[in-house]
């Protein structure tokens, strides 16, 4: 069967895997390096489909010890490009389309990682689903004068929305039924697009998935001050013509200084900055006050034990940390009290404020954990069952001893929820226990368990 497509810049070749045909490396945008990003230009003939673009370099992941280690493939800055799985191209039934935003506190990930491969999504909602690579910590986020002005990331997310509300229909996608759908940060820059007028029009839905809201976005001068460390840590190496070795080693020493004693600030180094387009004015820097965005329907929540992943109760390695060791008590009240004022207080707020705008709204919290080993329901727990990948989850160190069977049971109805809110803003089916809508000073409405 041909699986060619007709795109703004030329053809396309999908390949079929099962059920689902892959449409991958799709240029969405270029850039040169802290340059604002523009529509890509045409190529020449079909385009292979077939394999994932480049992702963007980036040091390796903090949480590989609970997730796993992704597989090593290619870095590069020109890292623009995105990839559409869909069951069927059918011009007379156009499907809702979900659009992926990788997390990694905007310094490592992509939306091209076999984490997560859509094609559980696509074959059980019937939707059709895109993911995105876009460009990360100093070549996405760095705030220099005379060099970069910031949110760069930023705008290449807004890029490759504008490419899905021009293109998706050629993949029998709905334009008019777009759904971002992202975790960790790129929840927060779900957040990001809903505070902003650019995004009016190319979303009809959001799911924020454990986003750090709490701690909203960069104010200017923070973001200044990132640049100006990473600049002192490049020497006299101007950052327009340092290597990509370089800026990453730069950016990794500036990363390791503002962690502080122990490495325990985990504060993000860089992300969306209040005040610098796309973004709302300067100092608007609380997410729940910056987004009011009632024609978006919103899905959020948050996993019971969102900080599990990154503190380390440990003695041997708060030791070598060179902190007091706390006693387990004390540690898991660390975690929760942490947990609620950066994830679970902040969504809150912002699923309040959007309820009482109108927004259709929905809360869960995830607390499912497995039975033996693991780090409890921590932070991208969730991301095995949104996305159904037994081949790259099943040696996942948070999923612990849990068997796939039971993972996927509840997965699947997590996938029915997911869709389901795509297709219509309301995650109820017949067959899964009642969602309530979400007002205003409300409990969580759902719990996966």
């Amino acid at each position: 069967m041909n699986h060619v497509v007709t795109v703004a810049g030329g053809q396309v070749a999908g390949v079929r895997i099962g059920d689902v045909v892959h449409y991958r490396g799709i240029p969405y945008a270029e850039a040169p390096r802290f340059g604002v990003p523009v529509p890509a230009p045409r190529w020449a003939g079909v385009r292979d489909g077939s394999t994932d673009g480049p992702i963007c370099p980036q040091p390796p992941s903090r949480l590989a010890k609970i997730m796993g280690a992704p597989p090593v493939v290619p870095e590069d800055e020109a890292c623009l490009t995105l990839s559409v799985a869909t069951q069927v191209v059918d011009s007379e039934r156009p499907r809702p389309v979900m659009v992926w935003f990788h997390g990694g506190a905007y310094v490592v990930g992509a939306g091209s990682h076999d984490w997560y491969r859509p094609g559980a999504l696509v074959t059980e909602g019937d939707v059709v689903v895109v993911n995105v690579n876009y460009r990360l910590g100093v070549f996405g986020y760095l705030r220099l004068d005379g060099i970069s002005p910031g949110n760069l990331g930023v705008l290449d997310q807004m890029a490759a929305l504008r490419w899905v509300a021009k293109n998706i229909g050629a993949f029998g996608g709905d334009p008019a039924q777009v759904t971002a759908f992202g975790e960790s940060a790129g929840g927060h820059s779900v957040a990001a697009f809903m505070s902003t007028r650019a995004s009016r029009g190319l979303l009809r839905r959001a799911i924020l998935q454990s986003a750090h809201l709490g701690l909203g976005f960069m104010s200017v001068a923070a973001a200044e001050r990132a640049g100006r460390a990473i600049r002192a840590a490049l020497g006299s190496t101007d950052p327009l013509t340092a290597s990509t070795a370089e800026l990453l080693a730069a950016q990794e020493a500036t990363t390791v200084k503002v962690a502080g004693r122990g490495g325990l600030n985990l504060a993000p180094l860089f992300g969306p900055i209040a005040g610098v387009a796309p973004l709302p004015e300067p100092g608007q820097t609380d997410i729940a006050k910056a987004v009011l965005s009632p024609e978006i329907d919103l899905l959020i929540g948050s996993t019971r034990d969102e900080m599990r992943a990154f503190f380390d109760s440990s003695s041997t390695v708060m030791r070598l940390r060179g902190l007091p060791v706390v006693g387990n008590a004390a540690f898991a009240g660390l975690t929760r009290t942490v947990t609620r004022r950066v994830f679970a207080d902040p969504a809150r707020a912002l699923a309040d404020a959007q309820a009482k705008g109108g927004a259709s709204v929905y809360r869960y919290l995830f607390e499912w954990t497995p039975p033996r080993g693991g780090f409890g329901a921590c932070h991208t727990i969730e991301l095995p069952f949104v996305f159904g990948n037994e081949a790259a989850w099943r040696d996942s160190p948070m999923l612990g001893s849990a068997p796939w069977e039971s993972i996927d049971a509840l997965g699947r109805r997590i996938r029915r929820a997911w869709t389901r809110f795509a297709r219509s803003g309301d995650p109820n089916g017949a067959e899964d226990p009642p969602w309530p809508k979400h007002a205003p000073g409300a409990d969580v409405g759902m719990r996966f368990s």
